[in-house]
């Protein structure tokens, strides 16, 4: 399935982890994953991203995980490749090889640990542009990058077609509204944070693409069309309703304490990568026992 326009890009995608077994990585997990969140409802994937261990992987690994994701998905639903490289030659190095495993588009990371000018950043999309052969939706995530991209580059960048889409990962909510007031009619905009789906969808955003969607597709769906059909205050219950879920997962890095909910729910993730390391006992005890919670409610759902 392919995402050529930014209409193209909406709902819920679930950004997937990357299972690792004793020997590298795990591709079986992945796949019942997969078919499980696409029978949930999910809108699309994001194999390879932050959630997937992207900076933990070889440029092999990544590519055998977006290949296995698109053989999964089978066609049912997009598949949005992460490329978390630093540098343009290991983006477009990282766009070929997911091009060729069958990727829809690619989620593409500003650059980061170098501090780049606005038009500097503008350049380097415009470069991916010209080389790649899938549409892009651009990466804005200022707290692990250290320099965010300003709604007026983006405008430029969505009215030149150099990218379809965003994911904002951002915590200021007046960035946001003003990117959805200068561009939101030009490209589509994704909440990338969990905590504040409901305040970037009522300001405009077209959909998300979360860690917990990995988790929780069917509910985050539901909170998406209760927005969508002006039941604000309905769709602000529901998502306090994962308040503790998500103080549960901040307890220990990304993704550790998604992992471990994924392998109770049998879909084995192994250990994480260094230099991150397993959930203590009490993290871990603490999320299965929100997550039963939220299955006892109806909220999240065991497979089988």
């Amino acid at each position: 399935m392919t995402l050529k326009t930014p209409q193209d890009l909406h709902g819920i995608h679930a950004a997937l982890p990357s299972p690792n077994s004793d020997t590298g990585i795990a591709l079986q997990p992945l796949k019942d994953l997969v078919d499980f969140l696409v029978s949930q409802g999910v809108s699309g994937l994001a194999p390879v991203g932050g959630t997937g261990d992207y900076v933990a992987l070889t440029q092999t690994e990544r590519t055998r995980l977006v290949a296995a994701t698109v053989e999964a998905a089978a066609g049912r639903v997009p598949v949005i490749a992460g490329v978390l490289s630093p540098g343009l030659a290991e983006t477009l190095a990282a766009a070929d090889d997911f091009a060729a495993a069958g990727a829809s588009a690619l989620m593409v990371i500003t650059p980061y640990y170098v501090t780049p000018q606005q038009h500097g950043i503008m350049d380097y999309f415009r470069r991916i542009r010209d080389k790649v052969s899938l549409p892009v939706v651009l990466y804005d995530i200022p707290g692990r990058t250290g320099t965010g991209i300003q709604p007026e580059a983006l405008a430029e960048l969505a009215a030149d077609g150099t990218i379809i889409g965003m994911k904002a990962s951002s915590a200021d909510l007046h960035h946001f509204s003003r990117v959805v007031e200068l561009c939101g009619e030009r490209m589509s905009i994704m909440s990338g944070t969990d905590r504040l789906m409901p305040a970037h969808c009522a300001l405009g955003a077209r959909g998300a693409i979360m860690t917990t969607a990995s988790l929780l597709p069917r509910h985050w769906a539901n909170i998406l069309a209760t927005i969508a059909a002006g039941e604000m205050t309905q769709a602000i219950a529901m998502h306090r309703a994962l308040f503790p879920l998500f103080d549960a997962f901040a307890a220990e890095p990304l993704p550790v304490m998604l992992n471990e909910v994924l392998s109770d729910f049998g879909f084995p993730m192994g250990p994480p990568r260094t230099p991150v390391l397993p959930a203590s006992t009490q993290s871990r005890a603490t999320a299965l026992a929100v997550v039963a919670g939220l299955v006892d409610r109806g909220i999240a759902v065991r497979p089988g």
